[in-house]
């Protein structure tokens, strides 16, 4: 599935997708938290997102999302963790 950068993203609700899911890192095997759950940027291919509202958001630009593992570390992107929901 091919993102669009006009799509929205609640954080909040990513977080909780990946743990419902039970989406391990396929690095070393963790589960990866919705606490993982961050973006950075502005990224041209990224998209917006909501939630976090201490973090100051909306963002005004687009966003790259991923989900940080608590173990190793490795941020796994929107678009790979998309693979497993």
């Amino acid at each position: 599935m091919a993102l669009a950068t006009e799509l929205s993203l609640d954080l909040r609700k990513f977080g909780l997708e990946i743990e419902k899911a039970g989406i391990c890192c396929r690095f070393c095997k963790t589960k990866l938290k919705a606490s993982g759950v961050g973006c950075w940027g502005p990224h041209p291919g990224g998209i917006r997102v909501i939630g976090y509202p201490d973090r100051g958001e909306p963002y005004e630009n687009h966003q790259w999302v991923y989900c940080k593992c608590s173990k190793c570390g490795y941020q796994w992107s929107l678009k790979k963790l998309r693979r497993w929901l």
